[in-house]
């Protein structure tokens, strides 16, 4: 119509004055409709430009908020995963990937609860790591360290609660084997299926696993046994000699509702069964015995020492000096005692170290020298073997708990005895077999790769699967040898590390 029009226009023609009045209704007509229309098209641009506005604007908005909330996302602590080493044992973190956690731990001692601890690491372009322990309740940094170099480790005490013991007792172990960080908690116990709690005459509980009695002073105990099914229990003496008759008697056993059994939520009844232990000892020394509570293919062990005279602890074999260990008032005395031999002796010492410059003269007279091991630099096991004799310049003087040795005796009559004498920081109550003192958690040995002479502190047996807690990351113990005035027994399995004795272990 418009090129028309335009056409048209271009060339007129002429006409009677109602055609011209007709066509310039039909003029006025199409301009209204033309300017109808191109408003109507304005509008429609607005409201779109509007709408356009409007999107653009929130799209702006989020992007605003987006990259506001990274900024405070970066500036924000980020939640720290929380590992509860009293359940885990131990843990292994990739410094590589994390460098903070939240650690939950019993530190040792009479009474003490779980703490919560941040553990920090941090990697230097060196390879080196520090790493820092700290209270999450306060700004206490309990432990902090840097390892230089690509290994280390040490132990770490989290706190001076021990009650009346003092803060002897390591909690903790940190080793550090690139990329690759432990903590292990050194107070670890694998849960168990069955409780056990021994009683008193008067029905307290007593603390074991010592029970401290006199000469022809007869014991009186109970051992509980409680569990979700009815437990079948025995009591033995560890050595498998038979128990006289009437030593132990059968109490009860039944059923009990849980004491955590409340009526909006109801626990499962607990069954139990009650064993009496009657016993007079008529000699002074260390009497184990055993409680093995069974139910279907499970089994709870606990081992318990009659410790007649105080004597907690005793190794009597053949071809192995003798161990005695006593507690007195204020200390815990360890006496080895070396038979006349010139095979070489090996042994360790279950606490405390030893003087050897303060060797009796009778002493210095029958021994010839003193061995120990420590793994070399260049894993080299002659390089690695460290010397003592008497009066002449020596690799070491002191004699230490965890540490394995050889004594070389001369070719002179008569036995040798060393003695050690631990300190208890607080005195014991009187050896009634019913108020028991507070024994401390031993140590382990710390494990290197290669060789190590070790031996094991404390009065108890313990495995040899608990070295697993010392030894470098992502290593394994290979071999676990015993030793004895014989020489190195490859024959037998270890799976018990006794005080006093020497072990050879090898990491690889």
């Amino acid at each position: 119509m418009r090129a028309t029009t335009l056409l048209n226009k271009s060339t007129p023609e002429k006409s009677s004055p109602e055609k011209s009045s007709r066509s310039l209704a039909r003029k006025k007509e199409q301009y209204r409709t033309h300017g109808l229309s191109r408003r109507v098209d304005h509008v429609i641009l607005t409201r779109a430009l509007f709408v356009v506005g409007i999107l653009v604007l929130v799209v702006l908005g989020g992007l605003f908020y987006r990259f506001a909330s990274v900024g405070k996302a970066i500036q924000e602590t980020p939640s720290l995963s929380v590992v509860n080493l009293d359940l885990e044992g131990s843990l292994d973190v990739n410094v590589e990937n994390i460098q903070n956690l939240k650690l939950v731990v019993t530190p040792s001692g009479l009474g003490a609860t779980a703490q919560g601890y941040i553990l920090q690491l941090q990697k230097s372009d060196d390879g080196s790591l520090s790493y820092r322990l700290q209270s999450d309740s306060s700004p206490e940094i309990v432990a902090q360290e840097l390892f230089k170099g690509t290994m280390g480790g040490g132990e770490v005490y989290l706190s001076d609660f021990a009650g009346d013991l003092g803060d002897v007792i390591p909690d903790v172990a940190v080793s550090y084997n690139a990329p690759y960080f432990r903590i292990t908690n050194l107070n670890y116990k694998e849960p168990e299926p069955m409780q056990i709690v021994v009683q008193n005459q008067q029905g307290a509980p007593v603390q074991g696993p010592f029970f401290l009695t006199s000469v022809d002073q007869k014991m009186v105990l109970f051992f509980n046994v409680s569990s979700s099914v009815a437990p079948t229990v025995t009591i033995a003496w560890e050595n498998g000699t038979v128990m006289p008759e009437g030593t132990v008697l059968d109490i009860e056993s039944g059923t009990k509702p849980s004491p955590e059994s409340t009526s909006a939520k109801p626990l499962p009844t607990i069954f139990f069964a009650v064993k009496k232990l009657e016993w007079t000892p008529t000699v002074a020394g260390a009497s184990p015995l055993v409680v093995t509570a069974t139910i279907g293919d499970k089994t709870t062990s606990k081992r318990y020492v009659l410790a007649t005279g105080n004597v907690l602890y005793e190794l009597k074999k053949a071809d192995m000096p003798r161990v005695v260990i006593t507690r007195t008032s204020n200390a815990d005395l360890v006496q080895l005692t070396f038979p006349a031999t010139i095979q070489f002796q090996p042994f360790s010492l279950p606490c405390g170290t030893r003087d050897l410059s303060a060797l009796s003269e009778d002493a210095l007279a029958k021994i010839e020298k003193f061995y120990g091991y420590q793994q070399s630099a260049s894993g080299n096991s002659l390089s690695s073997i460290r010397q003592w004799k008497a009066k002449i310049p020596s690799e070491f003087s002191l004699l230490e708990k965890s540490k394995g040795y050889f004594l070389e005796r001369k070719a002179i009559d008569g036995e040798i005895t060393l003695s050690i004498s631990c300190p208890l920081s607080s005195p014991i109550a009187p050896p009634d077999g019913t108020v028991l003192s507070p024994f401390p958690t031993p140590s382990l040995p710390s494990l290197v790769k290669g060789w190590n002479l070790i031996g094991v502190e404390g009065f108890e047996p313990i495995p040899v699967s608990t070295l697993d807690l010392k030894k470098p990351p992502y290593t394994m113990i290979k071999l676990v040898y015993s030793l004895s005035n014989k020489g190195v027994d490859t024959t037998q399995v270890v799976s018990m590390l006794q005080p006093g004795r020497a072990y050879w272990v090898k990491v690889e």
